[in-house]
């Protein structure tokens, strides 16, 4: 068990800038006999006042290559105090596309959780079965812009999802090209390894003039 306060914490192979928190707390367990650390809860509260909460194991740390097989979870809060989580040394279009994609200082997320399943070199994941990458959100009065040149989506409430190379978002309500929607599903396939290449669809039922 280890507990700290008003520090920066830094994973150099994850993130480009250490994270300053305010409090963290780490309870596990690490058998080294098998380099693996058990990870029964892991709680950052950060400068923002944003908390996430990891568990989890992590194995070959001591090597050049670990393992990750880690679930988040996080309180609700606005978008862009969740983005200083986001491993941006390795998924720098990915990370990218959402600081551009969302209206971030505004639209408010909750219900997130995140899971990550493999290798470190091979993050983000994007092929296999066994390695995973899946992130999940709902959020509230989101600015979507979902590719370069179309409409973005406005005033959207509903939950957003990124597995992989693919991400999806389905809202109840909103407005798109200047038209009232419903029942929308919206899936980007492709979007990280050749973004030039991604398919956009959307599926939604729509009000007013064409």
């Amino acid at each position: 068990k280890a507990e700290a306060q008003n520090g920066q914490l830094a994973v150099d192979m994850l993130y480009t800038a250490p994270i300053a928190f305010q409090r963290l707390k780490l309870e596990g367990a690490y058998i080294k006999n098998k380099d693996l650390l058990e990870i029964d809860d892991f709680t950052l509260v950060d400068d923002q006042d944003t908390s996430i909460n990891i568990t989890g194991s992590v194995k070959g740390i001591e090597g050049q290559d670990p393992v990750l097989d880690l679930d988040m979870f996080a309180q609700s809060a606005l978008l862009n105090g969740y983005f200083n989580y986001l491993p941006d040394a390795q998924i720098p279009k990915t990370y990218a596309w959402l600081k551009h994609s969302f209206n971030e200082e505004v639209v408010k997320v909750g219900d997130l959780t995140a899971r990550m399943k493999g290798p470190l070199s091979e993050f983000p994941f994007l092929e296999g079965q066994e390695n995973l990458l899946e992130v999940s959100f709902s959020f509230q009065d989101a600015t979507i812009a979902f590719l370069e040149n179309t409409p973005p989506g406005t005033n959207l409430n509903g939950r957003f999802r990124m597995r992989g190379n693919n991400l999806y978002a389905q809202a109840e309500s909103g407005r798109l090209s200047n038209q009232d929607v419903s029942d929308i599903k919206v899936a980007i396939t492709g979007l990280f390894q050749k973004p030039e290449h991604a398919v956009l669809q959307v599926d939604a039922t729509a009000k007013g003039p064409i």
